[in-house]
């Protein structure tokens, strides 16, 4: 700046006016470096607020279903966004390309950002704007859904109150609302398959059918009790069906596990069943009682009751689930159908539906399960394993008498932390759970990550959290 004022100085004084020239000469010079500095600064800019959008614009077209043939849409979606942003886009031909074989979209843009000098004695601008998604998966991936399928799911989705509804405004039909989303996002990308096991849990989980195609060596009751003293030594498949337990008849899961640690953990055994028995609880054989004050406990005069394994009595639903385990698929048809078909009742063991969606992960459990979509595979940095939890409320049931309220949740934190080691990712929904509590605290620190536990309030927060497990599980991420 001192050497511009010495050279107007010389110019005001000069008598001869070569200097004059001399100085215009200079002056425009600097004046035009400066000015492109200026305009360069702006132009790269213009650029960032571009690449933000074009960016923005390849996850929408992975979350549709026209990521195929993305010209037209990509096109579309691109100039109105960057027309709100106050971007020229007269000049602005954007080009979209879909490549099949990585399932991916790449977004190239040719611009030419406004300029104080454009047009003069330097040259115009030009800068290409260039951003890829592709899946972070191409392939078979496995998901766990492990579903709050206990009373709570019968309350309305709107409010907090803590009385039934009828369909379509129960928690449970916005669950299967959000699933449905969840898969949406998912099958929009032709490049990944996923195989999806589906956890239901009330009190307990119901494994009936995996009992009925078992070995019962490889059962036990939850107290050592045999098969035959716990009543289903002639449990037959053909006598079940997730909706009527023949006769009453039913098997249950308790808690798994080597031992307790004595900091409160618990060391969760994930070796072949067959390698130690599996403890079970039974209904056994049902009994109906009537009474004239059941009408005002339970809204009839009879209910039906059963005896446990050590001689109680206790109300026939206790361990029962209304649906047990949907072993892996790959029909996202059948899981849809499937979370439709809940019939929410019973408490909330949330521990021991999360173990039972961690063993489906297993390969070496597989034909304990016989899973329709083939053996989960090993272990390995190739293959991406999920496991999704979902509460709406406390976890509040055990079937493992030696167990407390805080040991429920010690349980859920041992297997949690059991299937991170395997480097099974790990997403939580708490849907009204309310915050600070154990089972909130304990869903965040089941995830991992904050990023990956979605506390949620109403019907579309719980869409919008299994849409974004759907894009982390299945959907485009930006590559470069």
């Amino acid at each position: 700046m001192t050497s511009i004022l010495q050279k107007m100085k010389s110019f005001r004084t000069s008598e001869s006016g070569s200097t004059a020239i001399m100085f215009g000469l200079l002056f425009t010079t600097i004046m035009g470096t400066v000015g492109f500095a200026v305009d360069y600064e702006r132009a790269q800019n213009e650029r960032k607020i571009v690449q933000k959008h074009l960016d923005a614009t390849l996850i929408h077209l992975g979350r549709g279903n026209k990521k195929t043939q993305p010209q037209e849409p990509g096109s579309k979606y691109l100039l109105d966004s960057l027309a709100q942003a106050k971007i020229e886009t007269e000049n602005i031909n954007p080009t979209f390309t879909y490549d099949a074989v990585e399932g991916s979209i790449t977004g190239t843009v040719n611009i030419r950002p406004r300029t104080i000098i454009s047009g003069g004695i330097l040259p115009e601008i030009e800068m290409q704007v260039v951003s890829k998604a592709k899946p972070r998966v191409v392939g078979t991936v496995e998901i766990a859904l492990v579903l709050d399928n206990s009373g709570s799911m019968n309350f309305s989705i709107h409010n907090d109150s803590e009385t039934y509804v009828s369909a379509p405004n129960r928690r449970a039909d916005s669950l299967q609302e959000a699933v449905g989303g969840m898969f949406d996002v998912i099958y929009s990308n032709p490049t990944v398959t996923p195989a999806v096991s589906v956890i239901p849990y009330a009190n307990s989980v119901d494994i009936t059918d995996v009992f009925v195609k078992n070995p019962k060596s490889s059962f036990k009751g939850a107290n050592g009790w045999t098969m035959e003293g716990l009543g289903i030594d002639d449990l037959d498949a053909s006598d079940v069906t997730y909706q009527d337990r023949s006769q009453g008849k039913g098997v249950w899961a308790t808690e798994r596990f080597v031992r307790k640690n004595s900091n409160g953990s618990y060391r969760e055994d994930l070796g072949s069943p067959a390698s130690r028995a599996m403890p079970v609880l039974s209904q056994g054989t049902m009994q109906t009682w009537c009474h004239s004050n059941y009408a005002y406990y339970y809204g009839t005069r009879c209910i039906q009751v059963a005896k446990g394994p050590n001689g109680q009595w206790y109300k026939g639903g206790y361990y029962k689930a209304t649906n047990g385990i949907l072993t892996m698929t790959d029909d996202s048809q059948v899981v849809r159908d499937y979370v439709a078909s809940f019939e929410p009742k019973g408490g909330t063991a949330g521990h021991i539906g999360a173990a039972w969606g961690l063993y489906t992960l297993v390969p070496w459990w597989n034909g304990f399960f016989d899973h329709e979509a083939g053996k989960p595979q090993a272990f390995a940095e190739t293959t991406e394993k999920y496991l999704v939890i979902m509460t709406d409320g406390e976890f509040n049931s055990t079937q493992d008498s030696s167990m407390s309220g805080d040991d429920v949740f010690n349980y859920f934190g041992s297997i949690c932390a059991k299937a991170r080691s395997k480097d099974i990712t790990v997403f939580t929904v708490g849907l009204k759970v309310v915050e600070n509590t154990k089972t909130d605290i304990s869903l965040r620190e089941c995830a991992g990550d904050s990023g990956r536990y979605f506390p949620v309030a109403d019907h579309e927060e719980l869409k919008d959290a299994f849409v974004k497990i759907g894009r982390e599980t299945g959907g485009l991420r930006i590559s470069s």
